[in-house]
């Protein structure tokens, strides 16, 4: 009698273990490294379209991915607590995971966006969603840049350092730099080398087209005075137009 009690107890307790492994395993399924155009929360996203990616993942054994979710909005709060979206997909079912094109409202130059995943498994139950990613959109069109053109008057000066002081009367609650050179560059706020690019921009055909890069710079910043500098090398635009290679 005691083995047939024993050998009931063991098995209730397999069931239970199988019951609440298949419970957590149906929770367990998450999207993380959440990725647009193959950068975890980019600056200077400029195409109206950009593509999501994230990679699923599970300890629960042979579990895989069947639908998925995205939301997308314009602050944490409104992705957090059900306020407006720019893109919610619903439930779409598909096993893809990489380069998701964005199909939502249209993106805002200067608009920092906010975006999620939830995964279903393989036996059509939801997880959690994933960790709050963000990007922002840097200037998609010509009509979108405003700045000018800025440099020495003397090109003869190799490594020419170009400095502006300005102030500050309120906080700031964002901030990017869009830069764009014509050789080499490094950009300084307020005594700080801004971001961990060496050689910017990459080199291009100078006569059709220049690449920026953009910087969150939200925490160089300070109330009061500030101060911006750029620090200029050659690069190939000076070599091509001395002709020295």
């Amino acid at each position: 009698m005691n083995q047939i009690s024993n050998i009931i107890i063991s098995v209730l307790l397999l069931l239970c273990g199988i019951i609440i492994s298949g419970s957590l395993s149906a929770q367990d399924i998450k999207a993380c490294s959440l990725k647009v155009e193959y950068m975890e929360d980019p600056a200077g996203v400029n195409i109206p379209d950009p593509r999501l990616s994230w990679i699923p993942i599970s300890s629960a054994r042979g579990s895989k991915q069947s639908a998925w979710q995205i939301e997308v909005a314009g602050s944490v709060e409104d992705l957090l607590n059900s306020g407006p979206k720019v893109w919610d997909t619903g439930k779409t079912r598909s096993s893809n995971s990489v380069n998701i094109v964005y199909e939502g409202q249209p993106l805002e130059t200067g608009q920092t966006y906010f975006w999620r995943v939830r995964l279903w498994d393989k036996n059509g139950e939801a997880g959690v969603w994933s960790d709050i990613a963000g990007f922002h959109v840097g200037p998609m069109n010509n009509s979108d840049w405003h700045g000018k053109w800025i440099g020495p008057a003397d090109i003869k000066n190799s490594s020419p350092i170009l400095r502006r002081e300005f102030s500050l009367n309120k906080p700031v609650a964002e901030a990017y730099a869009y830069i764009v050179g014509l050789g080499y560059y490094e950009l300084y706020l307020n005594g700080e080398k801004v971001g961990d690019h060496v050689l910017d921009p990459g080199t291009t055909d100078y006569s059709k087209r220049v690449l920026y890069s953009a910087y969150d710079v939200t925490d160089y910043l300070k109330s009061g005075s500030n101060a911006v500098g750029a620090w200029l090398g050659n690069g190939w635009f000076i070599h091509r137009m001395r002709k020295q290679y």
